[in-house]
């Protein structure tokens, strides 16, 4: 039995699901809510992020409750049992076109204003992380949604090197062409001043250098199509349909040596919805 038939098989006999399922689904604009819906569906239609919502452990009672009510609580389990709800009828609802608003209201989202997706993410991600804490599932939150990476400083007067490593969620990447060269600028070497040595003890000139050391199961790349309030980047940038990021690992290989199996480890990637097409 799949797992798609074996949750379908779990849930039949609640009032979340009934009748027979339509493949696809739309999600209503609420006003101003079309940023939340493409990212509710980049993450819905990514493998790895339905399977992990959907993992966490809820009672069905718990669901079908929310599934009853009109207006839920904000809580952290209330907000991902509104998502876990929301995505048990993106799968197997008969309606072509869902609503999103009982998942709003649970995140206190003002449909009339649009706001980034990026936030939105991270905000989820912090709900997603508080919950998995208190069901001991933090290995696997920090598995899937957080990356390392590591930022070198080379100074200029010393030549001593001082890495540091940093976890991320996300990447920001500038806007350029195409992806792989929006990448190789992210990560690329720059002169920096005002560097504090920890070394010489010298404010002086360094060389920063950016690298990914490690990448999680579901990364979400955001384009910095925004410089300042004022002005947006809409130039286009092409990028893979299909995305492996074994490039990333390739780039890293001196730190990673013979490590071929994690060289090769594969990932799904959610892009964010200020692609240009």
């Amino acid at each position: 039995m799949s797992y798609e038939e074996r949750q379908r098989q779990k849930y039949a006999t609640t009032s979340i699901i009934q009748g027979q399922k339509v493949n696809f689904k739309g999600l209503t604009n609420n006003g101003a809510t079309c940023y939340l819906n493409t990212l509710l569906q980049s993450i819905f239609h990514t493998e790895v992020g339905y399977n992990f919502i959907l993992n966490i452990q809820n009672d069905i009672k718990a669901l079908e409750e929310v599934n009853r009510c009109e207006y839920i609580s904000s809580d952290n389990n209330s907000v991902i049992q509104s998502l876990q709800l929301l995505f048990l009828r993106m799968k197997f609802s008969t309606q072509s076109e869902l609503s999103t608003l009982k998942f709003c209201r649970s995140m206190n989202i003002n449909t009339g204003i649009q706001e980034d997706a990026n936030e939105l993410m991270k905000t989820i991600q912090d709900k997603l992380e508080q919950v998995c804490k208190q069901q001991n599932m933090l290995g696997i939150y920090n598995y899937t949604f957080t990356g390392q990476s590591s930022i070198k400083y080379t100074c200029k007067h010393c030549c001593s090197e001082s890495p540091v490593y940093t976890p991320f969620t996300d990447v920001m990447l500038p806007v350029a062409p195409d992806f792989f060269t929006c990448f190789a600028q992210m990560v690329g070497q720059y002169q920096i001043s005002g560097y504090k040595c920890t070394q010489c003890n010298q404010l002086t000139f360094a060389d920063q250098e950016l690298s990914i050391y490690s990448v999680p199961d579901l990364l979400c790349f955001t384009l910095e199509r925004f410089k300042n309030l004022m002005y947006q980047d809409c130039s286009q940038v092409n990028f893979p349909m299909c995305l492996d990021l074994e490039f990333i690992y390739i780039c890293n290989c001196d730190q990673l040596g013979n490590d071929k199996d994690y060289i090769q480890r594969m990932i799904q990637v959610a892009m964010m919805p200020w692609f240009h097409f």
